[in-house]
């Protein structure tokens, strides 16, 4: 039982010591960075200069201008493993980039572990009804990490509980708003517990 025992104690340290793997998602929005994503950066960069960004990236596949002011792109297989999500666009407004969204296959454990704390985080709670008047309720979340310049977001229907919600994937947005406390309230602290607000 003791030879067993050491086995087990001995195999657990083993897999803690491995390093984490974020699939890169730390790597790109290093903290203080200049708010960029593939050196286009929102509020700055010019409708031109973002589409000749964004044909010249080695990540990138096919883009797509659309006549509501976004630009959507494609991945190519090359990129970071966690720049596999269905959706990488940019809204255009005036002739400049205003916001970047990415949907990503990083899920919101992984936001946690890579870059901790969120200096803010923020939550929906949405009710439904389907055509047969049957209530849902929906829920949404929000992490706002200022250094990286970004905000990342997730939803599920409820009931949702604490191993489901750290498994959700997180859509990043960037910029990161500067408040949201006039909208909806405001959490101060990691994530919010599912217990108290979708069960």
């Amino acid at each position: 039982m003791a030879t067993l025992a050491l086995f087990f104690c001995a195999a657990l340290g083993a897999i803690h010591a491995q390093p984490y793997d974020d699939e890169g998602l730390a790597a790109q929005f290093p903290p203080d960075n200049c708010g960029c994503f593939l050196r286009i950066r929102p509020g700055a960069t010019t409708r031109l200069q973002a589409l000749l960004l964004l044909h010249t990236n080695p990540w990138v596949g096919t883009i797509t201008s659309n006549n509501d002011g976004t630009i959507a792109w494609t991945w190519n297989g090359t990129q970071p493993a966690f720049l596999n999500g269905r959706s990488a666009r940019l809204m255009i407004d005036e002739g400049v980039v205003r916001w970047i969204s990415l949907q990503t296959s990083a899920q919101l454990a992984d936001l946690s572990l890579a870059f901790g704390t969120p200096d803010a985080t923020y939550f929906f709670i949405w009710q439904v009804s389907n055509s047969s008047t049957l209530v849902l309720y929906y829920f949404e979340e929000r992490a706002a990490y200022y250094a990286q310049q970004f905000e990342a977001s997730t939803s599920v229907l409820c009931p949702l509980t604490p191993a489901k919600l750290w498994a959700l994937p997180i859509t990043i947005t960037l910029p990161a708003p500067s408040d949201h406390s006039s909208l909806i309230r405001v959490v101060r602290k990691a994530f919010t517990p599912m217990s108290e607000v979708c069960h």
